[in-house]
């Protein structure tokens, strides 16, 4: 996921395609089964039902992904959409959770809300869109790719089911640490895309034409 995230950070709007491919593949199964899981399934759920439904998520997120991947002007609002709700993801784990209540209502429309706004303004404005949606997806997945060997980044699953439950989640500075770290590196890789790729002449090339 380090690796991924510094991929899609750096290159992701140079290489277009296969980074739609990836992330709306990502983008899918993430939705998918959180919905689902978050719906459907509590901690008395059978485990082989949850796999089952996870891997049907995987199958139709990569179907998904090849689409989005064909369909490049489509998949770029979704990639912005993704971006957003990457951000939106980070604010709500930082602070608006205290906010929130135990039926997650602004969790929902805060996460949904900004997926949708973004991704409107990314079929807009695709060329801007590709820049700043890659930069914040690559430095999501980075920070959540160090968390993995780290620690000390909150699952969202577990901050939710806590405000269901009527608690309060409790960060360490560790998290803030992250959270320090997807704003610098979000800004190092628009920096570095704006100054690499934006307003070069484009190649006629597979991965870089849209639809």
């Amino acid at each position: 996921m380090i690796f991924f995230g510094l991929l899609v950070g750096f290159l992701g709007s140079k290489l277009i395609k296969p980074t739609i491919c990836v992330v709306a593949t990502l983008a899918f199964i993430f939705i998918a089964a959180l919905s689902g899981f978050a719906i459907f399934f509590d901690r008395n759920s059978s485990e082989v039902a949850e796999w089952i439904v996870f891997g049907v998520c995987c199958a139709l997120g990569i179907l998904f992904g090849v689409l989005m991947a064909y369909l490049s002007r489509f998949g770029t609002a979704l990639l912005a959409a993704w971006g957003g709700v990457a951000l939106a993801l980070m604010l709500y784990t930082s602070f608006m959770y205290k906010w929130d209540n135990n039926h997650q209502v602004l969790y929902w429309i805060w996460v949904i809300g900004m997926g949708a706004a973004t991704g409107i303004l990314g079929y807009i404005m695709f060329d801007h869109a590709t820049i700043i949606a890659t930069s914040i997806v690559g430095s999501y997945l980075l920070i959540r790719g160090i968390s993995l060997y780290a620690g000390g980044f909150p699952d969202i699953v577990l901050v939710i089911e806590q405000i269901k439950n009527g608690q309060h989640p409790s960060f360490n500075n560790a998290f803030y640490g992250y959270l320090a770290g997807f704003i610098v590196a979000s800004f190092g890789f628009l920096a570095f895309q704006y100054k690499m790729f934006y307003g070069k002449n484009k190649i006629d090339h597979p991965y870089h034409t849209y639809k």
